[in-house]
C-alpha cells in the first residue's frame, strides 16, 4: 500500500479530520486492480474504521433503534391482506386493494381505500362516490400507488379475470380528493403506455413518476424503466442500456438525480425454460440510473452491514428539511428472502449461511427479515440500526415519520406480514398443499425432494410500532471539536486510563464489575444458611469443592437461597462464566473487602470477555386499559402496585438502557431474571411485565410472574431501606432559598469538570450561576462544553470524597483507611437523578421516565 498514492491521500485526509473525503479515497484505492486479498482486507479495515468514526461503532447512538408498541386508537382496522398498494399524502397513509394469499387459489377481492391518520393513529375507510360518472378500477393487488397535488393515483397490478389472476391493463386511475366532499375515481388519459405488470416499483421525483421492472405474467419479470410526466401524463421509455437484472417484488427511491433499485426476486426456469411457480429467489443487486447521462451502474455497498438478499421490503426516505427534493438517508425495513428450492436441503446449510451472513446467520434461517437499515445517499454507507428488543420479521410494512424533536426521529412502522419464529406452525393440511404445489411445478424434475417443513405460515398484522433513531447520521466532524486535538497527539502523549482507579470513582465500572460497596465489609459475619437478607450480592470465596476443584479460591457473588437443595445459587463474574452454580454454605467464605492490590492485579489479568458489567437494556410493560397513550401513574407505582394480568388489556412498553455502575445485589437480580448476550457478553436484556399473574396459564406467564416477584421484592427492599434518608435529604434541599444561595455562593460559581480516570487530565473550567438546576447543568452546560450528544444521556449526581493525590497513583495503607471511612459516609449519601423525561431513551416514557427506576435498580438505591 506504500506505493498506492490514493491510499496515502486517504490516510492524510483521515488524519486531517476530513472523514468523508477519506472514505471516498479509500473506496477509490480499493477499486485499483493490482491488489492482493490481504491488501484488500487491510483496505476494507481502513474503510470500516472511517465508517465507525462517522457513524459510530456497534452499540453507539447512531447505530441503535428503540422500539415500542404504538397502540391503534380506532377499533376499525383494515383487513389482514397482502400486496396492497400504499402511499403517504400529508399526515395520512393510504392503502388500496390487496389479496389474501393464505390460500393458493386466492384472488384480488378488495377495492377499498383505507386512510391511516398518523397523528391520531386511527384507521378509517375512505367513502368513495360510486354510480354514474365514476370510473372505479377493478379489484387488484401487487400494484403501485402515489400522490400528486392532493389526489391519489394507482397503476398496474394483478386482477381477476375468469377465475384466474392476470396482469391488469396499464391504465392510470386517479382518486380525485382535493376539493371533493366525497372522493371519486376517474380514468386518466395517458399517452404511450408501458406494458402492464405487477410487483413493480415506482417513485415520484421532481414532477415525474418512474416505474421499473416487475412481473409481466406468463413471460416472467422484466427490466425496463418508464417515466410518466405528471404535467401532461405522457409516458416515455427510458434508455435501458445495461439495465438491471430482470426482477419483481423489489423497491426503489430517487435522490440526487438518480433512481436507485435494490434487491427483488428473480425467475427460476426449468431445463426447457418453464417458469417455476413456487421458487423465486431474492437478490442483493443494487443499481442506480443516472437521469442526466441515462445510464445504469452498479452501486457499491459500503460497510459491514450489507442489505443482503432482499425483496418485499419497506422503504422510507428521510429528509433534512421538509421541502427538500432529495432525501439525505433511506430507511429500509424487513423484507423477504427466498432461496432456491434445490438448495433447501443441500449440504451444510448452517455453514453456507454463516459464510454469507456472518454473525446474523440465524436470522436468515427463516424467510422473513427483521433488520432495520439506514443508507447514506452521499457515501453509499449502510448501517444496521440494532434494536434493543427482538423485532418480529415482517415484509411489506408501511412506514412514516411521526415527528422529529430534540435530535430524535420518531418513526411509525406497522402492518405487513411475517412470522413469529416461536409460534410458526405449518399445519398438516398446508404441508400437503405445499407438496402438491411443488409436484406440479414446471421445474420439479430439476429439483430434489423438498421438505414442506422448510416452508412457513405467514400471518398478516395490523400492529404498529414507534421506533426512535438519532437525527444525526454520519455527521461526525472531529476537525473542529476539542477531542480532535487529543486524537492528533503523538502516541506517547495520548491520554491513558489509570489502572489504580479510586474505589469511589463513578467510572470504576468501566474497568471491572465492582462498586464502592465491594471495598467495605459486607455486614455479614459468616455464610449462614438461608441468609439472603445479608448475603445477596455479597462477594464470597469458594473452597473445598470436590467435583469442581478448579473453582476453589475463585471469588463470586452470592445469589438466592434454594431451600429444596439447601444451597446458594452462586454467580461467578461474567468474564469467567455466564451461568450459575449451586454451592453449600460450608463451601463458601466471605471474600472480604477488595484491596487496591487485588484491584490492580485483576485489572491487568487477560480475559476473553470484558471485565466490566455489561450494558443493560430494560423494558417495562405496563397494562393500559384507557384509550390514551399516556401512563396514568408514576412508573414506580405501576410496578409496586401492579394490576392483575388481563390478556385483553393493551400493553404500553417503556424502554431504557444503562451504562453506569451496578450494585452487587442488582447484578444478582439481573443475572436471575435477565438474559446475557451470549457471544460477547457485552449486553444484558431484562423485561418486566408490571402485572400480577395470579394463575399463570403457561410457562411464559409463570416466568413473567416469577421475574416480577423477584423484581418487586427487590424494589420494595430498596424503598424501605432508603426512603427515610431520601425524604430527609429532599426536606433539607427544600429549605434552601435564593437568599441563602446568594449569601454562600455569590452571584457566580467556578466549576471544574474533569473526566475521571484519564491521564493527562481532560478538564474544563466553567463559570455558572448558582441558581442553575441540576438538570440544566447537565443538559445545557456539561453536554455543550464536553462535546456530548444532547438529549441522549441521563444523569445522576452525588457528593463523593476526593482523597487520592492526582500525581501519586499508588494508594498507601493510610490512604486506604481514609478511603474506607469516606466510603462509609458515601453509603449515607443520596443520588440526584431526573424525575422527568430526558434523553432519547427516556422520551419513551411520558409521565415518569423509566431511567429513574433503572437507577434505583442498578445503583442499588432508592434515589431522589
Amino acid at each position: 500500500m506504500e506505493s498506492d498514492p490514493m491510499h496515502a491521500k486517504a490516510i492524510k485526509a483521515e488524519k486531517n479530520g476530513n472523514h468523508r473525503e477519506a472514505l471516498r479515497l479509500f473506496q477509490s484505492s480499493l477499486s485499483s486492480k493490482d491488489t492482493s486479498s490481504s491488501i484488500t482486507q487491510l483496505k476494507n479495515n481502513d474503510i470500516q474504521r472511517v465508517i465507525n468514526t462517522l457513524y459510530g461503532v456497534k452499540g453507539s447512538d447512531q447505530t441503535m433503534s428503540m422500539w415500542k408498541d404504538a397502540p391503534l386508537m380506532s377499533k376499525t382496522k383494515p383487513p389482514l391482506i397482502q400486496f396492497y398498494a400504499c402511499t403517504q399524502m400529508g399526515r395520512c397513509i393510504y392503502r388500496h386493494g390487496g389479496i389474501d394469499f393464505g390460500s393458493p387459489n386466492s384472488l384480488p377481492d378488495n377495492n377499498d381505500v383505507w386512510e391511516f391518520d398518523i397523528d391520531k393513529r386511527t384507521w378509517r375507510v375512505v367513502e368513495v362516490k360510486t354510480g354514474i360518472g365514476s370510473n372505479v378500477p377493478e379489484h387488484r393487488s401487487a400494484h403501485t400507488m402515489f400522490s400528486w397535488k392532493g389526489d391519489l393515483y394507482i397503476w398496474g397490478g394483478m386482477q381477476e379475470f375468469g377465475g384466474q389472476r392476470h396482469v391488469a391493463k396499464p391504465d392510470l386511475y386517479r382518486l380525485k380528493m382535493k376539493g371533493q366532499k366525497t372522493p371519486q375515481w376517474e380514468l386518466v388519459k395517458t399517452k404511450h403506455r408501458p406494458p402492464g405488470r405487477s410487483e413493480h416499483a415506482g417513485v415520484v421525483y421532481r414532477g415525474k413518476y418512474y416505474i421499473t421492472c416487475g412481473n409481466f405474467g406468463a413471460v416472467g419479470p422484466g427490466n425496463d424503466t418508464w417515466c410518466l410526466n405528471l404535467s401532461n401524463f405522457k409516458w416515455a421509455s427510458l434508455r435501458n442500456g445495461n439495465g438491471p437484472v430482470k426482477r419483481h417484488c423489489h423497491n426503489m427511491w430517487a435522490a440526487n438525480n438518480k433512481l436507485y433499485v435494490l434487491g427483488g426476486r428473480i425467475a427460476v426456469r426449468g431445463s426447457s425454460g418453464e417458469l417455476s411457480n413456487c421458487s423465486s429467489p431474492s437478490i442483493e443487486e443494487f443499481v442506480s440510473y443516472d437521469l442526466e447521462t441515462k445510464t445504469w451502474s452498479t452501486v457499491d455497498i459500503i460497510g459491514d452491514d450489507r442489505p443482503h438478499d432482499l425483496s418485499e421490503y419497506t422503504v422510507l426516505p428521510l429528509y433534512k428539511e421538509e421541502l427538500d427534493d432529495d432525501p439525505s438517508t433511506i430507511i429500509v425495513f424487513g423484507g423477504y428472502r427466498e432461496v432456491e428450492l434445490a438448495r433447501l436441503n443441500e449440504g451444510d446449510v448452517e455453514g453456507r449461511l454463516k459464510a454469507q451472513y456472518g454473525e446474523e446467520w440465524r436470522a436468515y434461517t427463516i424467510p422473513y427479515i427483521s433488520r432495520l437499515l439506514r443508507f447514506d445517499v452521499k457515501t453509499n454507507v449502510w448501517k444496521r440500526l440494532q434494536p434493543i428488543k427482538d423485532v418480529l420479521p415482517k415484509a411489506q410494512s408501511i412506514a412514516c415519520v411521526d415527528k422529529v424533536e430534540n435530535g430524535v426521529i420518531h418513526l411509525l412502522i406497522g402492518e405487513g406480514y411475517g412470522i413469529d419464529p416461536e409460534f410458526d406452525k405449518t399445519s398438516e393440511e398446508n404441508k400437503e398443499e405445499i407438496k402438491r404445489i411443488i409436484a406440479a411445478d414446471a421445474c420439479a424434475p430439476d429439483i430434489p425432494e423438498v421438505k414442506a417443513e422448510n416452508y412457513h405460515s405467514p400471518k398478516a398484522s395490523n400492529k404498529m410500532y414507534e421506533i426512535m433513531i438519532t437525527e444525526a447520521f454520519g455527521d461526525a466532524d472531529l476537525k473542529n471539536c476539542w477531542s480532535w486535538d487529543i486524537y492528533r497527539l503523538a502516541d506517547n502523549k495520548l491520554p491513558r486510563l489509570r489502572i489504580a482507579i479510586a474505589p469511589y470513582s463513578p467510572t470504576l465500572h468501566n474497568m471491572i464489575d465492582l462498586t464502592y460497596e465491594d471495598f467495605l465489609h459486607s455486614g455479614a459475619d459468616a455464610v449462614l444458611p438461608n441468609d439472603e437478607q445479608n448475603l445477596l450480592g455479597v462477594r464470597v470465596q469458594l473452597h473445598g469443592l470436590v467435583g469442581r476443584k478448579e473453582l476453589n479460591g475463585m471469588v463470586a457473588r452470592c445469589g438466592y437461597w434454594m431451600a429444596a437443595t439447601e444451597r446458594y445459587q452462586v454467580f461467578l463474574p461474567l468474564y469467567e462464566s455466564d451461568s450459575s452454580i449451586s454451592v453449600k454454605p460450608s463451601n463458601l467464605n466471605l471474600a472480604g473487602p477488595v484491596t487496591p492490590e487485588e484491584l490492580a492485579r485483576v485489572s491487568i489479568t487477560p480475559s476473553a470477555y470484558p471485565r466490566r458489567f455489561p450494558k443493560v437494556g430494560m423494558a417495562v410493560q405496563i397494562l393500559n386499559d384507557s384509550t390514551s397513550l399516556r401512563i396514568v401513574r408514576p412508573l414506580m407505582e405501576e410496578i409496586l402496585d401492579a394490576p392483575v394480568w388481563d390478556e385483553d388489556t393493551k400493553l404500553n412498553q417503556l424502554f431504557d438502557s444503562y451504562l453506569g455502575p451496578v450494585s452487587g445485589k442488582a447484578q444478582i437480580i439481573l443475572r436471575t431474571i435477565g438474559k446475557i448476550e451470549p457471544k460477547t457478553r457485552s449486553g444484558f436484556a431484562c423485561v418486566i411485565t408490571a402485572a400480577k399473574f395470579t394463575r399463570p396459564k403457561n410457562s411464559k406467564q409463570a416466568k413473567h410472574a416469577k421475574n416480577m416477584e423477584i423484581y418487586v421484592n427487590f424494589l420494595r427492599d430498596l424503598k424501605e431501606r432508603d426512603t427515610v434518608r431520601v425524604q430527609g435529604f429532599e426536606a433539607k434541599v427544600a429549605k434552601v432559598d435564593d437568599s441563602m444561595v446568594l449569601k454562600e455562593c455569590g452571584e457566580w460559581l467556578k466549576l471544574t469538570v474533569k473526566l475521571d480516570g484519564v491521564l493527562p487530565p481532560v478538564t474544563r473550567e466553567l463559570i455558572i450561576s448558582p441558581h442553575v438546576t441540576v438538570r440544566c447543568l447537565h443538559d445545557q452546560v456539561l453536554t455543550a462544553v464536553m462535546g456530548w450528544a444532547s438529549n441522549f444521556h441521563a444523569y445522576a449526581f452525588r457528593k463523593i470524597p476526593f482523597i487520592v493525590d492526582e500525581l501519586n497513583h499508588d494508594i498507601s495503607l493510610s490512604s486506604t483507611m481514609k478511603i474506607c471511612d469516606s466510603l462509609e459516609v458515601m453509603k449515607e449519601s443520596c443520588w440526584m437523578g431526573p424525575k422527568v423525561e430526558c434523553g432519547m431513551l427516556l422520551q419513551i416514557a411520558i409521565d415518569q421516565e423509566t431511567h429513574l427506576v433503572i437507577l434505583n435498580t442498578l445503583l442499588g438505591i432508592y434515589s431522589t
